[in-house]
């Protein structure tokens, strides 16, 4: 059950993280730092994300 919960927990807060930065996508830059996540599937979209916001 612990296990379970602390899974969710990294889900959510990489989830708000993703979705922080996609929201400010449309002012052609972001003030949230680069950070790296533990979950794989998350860093690859912050990548991709990062990379469309910078050009």
């Amino acid at each position: 059950m612990i296990v379970v919960v602390r899974l969710v927990r990294e889900l959510a807060k990489d989830f708000r993280y993703v979705e922080a930065i996609a929201l400010s996508m449309g002012e052609g830059s972001t003030d949230q730092p680069r950070k790296h996540v533990k979950i794989i599937e998350f860093e690859q979209i912050l990548t991709n994300l990062y990379k469309k916001v910078m050009n």
